[in-house]
């Protein structure tokens, strides 16, 4: 038996240069070999969305369970 969840987390963006960098540290610790450089290129200054995917998808699906894809909206205001 197959069963679809969606899972849903809204948050609020207090710090985004705070956001970005904790998204880059996250690549960094989960990629050693990997340069300051490179982090910046995969979560751009002000690329909210790519932050936010780097720190809640976990990229490797837990246990009993296979993430199928991410998706991040990010609205303004």
């Amino acid at each position: 038996m197959t069963t679809t969840a969606e899972v849903s987390i809204f948050v609020t963006i207090d710090n985004e240069v705070a956001l970005i960098g904790a998204a880059r540290q996250r690549y960094l610790d989960e990629n050693p070999n990997e340069t300051d450089e490179d982090a910046s290129n995969i979560v751009p200054d002000g690329d909210v969305s790519a932050a936010l995917r780097m720190l809640f998808d976990p990229g490797v699906s837990p246990d009993g369970c296979t993430i199928l894809d991410s998706e991040c909206e990010v609205s303004n205001g």
